[in-house]
């Protein structure tokens, strides 16, 4: 048995020296021991030469570093509108004697423009009668084009006008409400409107209400202090606001100790109306008030006294007041006989 000590490489090298040794040649130029025995340490030479190659390799890549492919232009997205925050958005009302040119003119859109966007939402809505009260909205790209045009014809639609590669498009879209069922109840203090506009609910559900029980009560002269009403309606809402009442499901109103319901029912043959808790319609052949609301200015008398002749005289009627503009329809079905002016009666129309 040999009992001479395994000798170890007379040379020790770190990365960076074996990597030079290997590009100066290192093979030729090795300060190599004549009595060192290579068979004995050939693992030893195996290793270092391991460790030589991946050197060796290693500097290939960092003097050559792979080449990346090129970028796959196809799934570029295509640019075609600016930015929303390049974009100016500008809201409003029509105001009293507004037109669209004053609209449009007053942010620099250009005549041009107002003519073109008045021919093309012609096929849908005349643009040149705007409506006071209802809302618009603009949207202009930074070099004062238009980019976009919204407009509410009604409570149930508007008109949206778009720019695109073919030049401007027109389209109506029905408004996105949320609708709600809400309980609304209440007491008549001195008149429907103000009880109503007391529960922060719009003159147009008192309007509804009315309606629903035109044939059975005249809400000019049979309510009285006490009175009570509850109801089930829906609601539609925009952004958390009500914007409108919908059809009224269930009502009930008691006048002076007579309760009168109301149901909202649609017929297997599609037609919808109001019935009692019979079944029975609550249209009936005469309404008990020609007109929904507004006030008695004359009630029917055998002995008034004539604001004008200052006599006492009978007045065979009963007078009624309302704002300009309050439609008046006929408490039954009937023929005209008469329209037209006529003396003490102005405008007179005879059914």
């Amino acid at each position: 048995m040999n009992s001479r000590p395994r000798q170890c490489l007379p040379f020790s090298f770190s990365y960076w020296e074996i990597t030079n040794l290997m590009i100066n040649r290192w093979p030729l130029k090795l300060p190599l021991i004549k009595n060192w025995n290579y068979k004995e340490n050939k693992p030893l030479v195996v290793v270092n030469g391991i460790l030589a190659l991946i050197a060796f390799f290693a500097l290939l890549g960092r003097l050559f570093p792979p080449v990346p492919p090129p970028p796959d232009l196809s799934q570029a997205p295509v640019f075609q509108q600016a930015p929303n925050s390049f974009l100016e958005r500008i809201k409003g009302e029509i105001q009293r004697n507004m037109t669209l040119s004053d609209v449009l003119s007053m942010h620099d859109c250009p005549r041009e423009l107002i003519n073109q966007l008045v021919a093309t939402a012609r096929p849908l809505y005349n643009l040149k009668k705007l409506i006071v009260g209802n809302r618009f909205e603009i949207e202009l790209l930074p070099d004062r084009r238009l980019n976009q045009f919204l407009y509410e014809i009604d409570l149930d639609k508007y008109l949206q006008v778009d720019l695109t590669q073919e030049g401007y498009k027109a389209a109506v879209h029905s408004i996105p409400y949320e609708i709600k069922t809400d309980y609304v109840e209440g007491t008549i203090q001195s008149s429907l409107f103000h009880s109503i506009n007391r529960l922060n609910e719009g003159d147009q559900l008192a309007i509804d209400l009315a309606d629903i029980f035109s044939c059975d009560l005249d809400f000019h002269t049979d309510l009285q202090p006490g009175d009570h009403f509850r109801l089930l309606v829906d609601k539609h809402c925009l952004n958390g606001k009500v914007m409108k009442y919908g059809k009224i499901k269930v009502a009930e109103f008691s006048n002076r100790g007579t309760v009168f319901s109301g149901y909202y029912f649609t017929d297997p043959a599609g037609k919808s109306d109001y019935y009692n808790a019979e079944g029975k319609s609550l249209r009936r052949d005469f309404l008990k008030s020609p007109l929904k609301f507004g006030r008695i200015s004359s009630r029917f008398s055998r002995s008034r006294f004539h604001p004008i002749l200052k006599k006492y005289r009978p007045h065979l009627g009963v007078d009624y007041a309302a704002p300009t503009g309050t439609p008046v329809v006929a408490s039954a079905s009937g023929r005209i006989q008469f329209a037209g002016s006529k003396g003490g009666f102005g405008r007179f129309v005879q059914i």
